[in-house]
Order: structure tokens, then sequence, then C-alpha cells
């Protein structure tokens, strides 16, 4: 097993190379990297999973210097700029991915996500609607819609998002009733609920 000092994200990292696997050491953590022979999709997104944004941007942006045409990693790539705060990059490489493919879900939350963060609140707001659109059932999407509308103050549409988030969620459907208490301004049966709930 072979070793070096490499400098990555400001710390000292010593990759140890065994076969086609890499293992990334540094002071606080080990972070196993996919073989090469994974595609450029499944080794970012394991290491988006991992928690290393940078490196799995890196193989992102790598995997798109040989495989420009390749949208669901453009997608991904897309995902890990909004995790590092470079909206406008990201609103970049997903409106070129949903220029080509409209109905692509994840590609239209990140992109609101870009978008709100970057106070495009408006047209945020028709993202996370798309993506309802597009996956109805999804109490995530709802959730998503009702925490923006709720930024830009529009608390009625805020309180039926997030009461059809919970209805789709098995695990937050008793808290519907809460909702609406709260919504009402009931706030102690509101949490009276929420204590009822997790009693159970």
């Amino acid at each position: 097993m072979s070793g070096k000092i490499v400098g990555f994200a400001g710390r000292a990292t010593k990759v140890k190379l065994s076969g086609l696997h890499a293992r990334l050491i540094s002071e606080d953590t080990a972070v196993s990297i996919p073989p090469p022979t994974q595609t450029a999709f499944d080794r970012a997104l394991g290491l988006l999973r991992a928690g290393e944004i940078v490196l799995a941007a890196d193989i992102c942006s790598e995997g798109l210097g040989k495989e420009p045409g390749d949208d669901k990693l453009r997608t991904l790539y897309g995902m890990v700029l909004v995790r590092q705060n470079k909206f406008s990059e990201a609103e970049t490489e997903l409106r070129d991915v949903l220029s080509r493919h409209p109905n692509v879900a994840k590609a239209n939350r990140e992109l609101a996500h870009a978008l709100i963060s970057q106070g495009q609140n408006e047209e945020a707001i028709e993202g996370y609607k798309r993506v309802v659109e597009l996956t109805p059932d999804n109490p995530v999407a709802h959730r998503d819609l009702s925490m923006a509308y709720m930024m830009l103050g529009r608390k009625h549409e805020a309180y039926e998002a997030l009461e059809t988030s919970f209805r789709r969620d098995p695990d937050r459907a008793e808290l519907v009733p809460a909702v609406a208490h709260h919504r009402a301004g009931d706030f102690g049966d509101a949490e009276s609920v929420c204590r009822e709930v997790l009693r159970k």
C-alpha cells in the first residue's frame, strides 16, 4: 500500500491506494472514495451522502468534462452546488437540464431551492408547485412548498400545503389537527395534539 500527502480543502490529507480503491485519511475523518470503475454519478452521490460535498463537486465537474451531455450527473452537480451555497452556478446548471427535461422533479426542486436562496421567491414558488404537480404523493414536495409560502408570509397557503404534506406521510398524518389548531390561533390545542402524538 502506498500513500502520499495531498492538499485538499485546506487540510492535509493522506491518500492510501489499494488496488482501484482509495481512502482519504485526514485529521478528523476517513472517507472511502468509490472505485473509479463506478460511474461518476455513483461516486459523487456516495460522497455527497457521506457529507463530502467538495469531493462530490470535483467528481461531478470531472465527469461532466468527459460527458457534458450527462443530464443525470448535471442534476446532481446542481444539487451539490446548492449544498455549497453556489446558488447562481446551480441555477445555470439546473436550467440547462430543465431546458431539455422539464419534468425532472429533482432538478425542479433543486432549482427552486437555488432561486429562493437568491431571493427569487415567486419563481421559486412556481418551481415548488411544479414539483408537487410531478410528484403529488410526495410529502416532501408539499412541505417544501409550505416552507416557501411561509417565507413569503403567505400563511394560508403555507398551512394548506403543510396539511397536505402531513396527509401524504403516514408517520405524520396524526398531526393534521395540530396544523388546523395552529392556523386558528389555538396554539395550546396544537401543542396538546403534538404531545399526544409524541406519547404514542
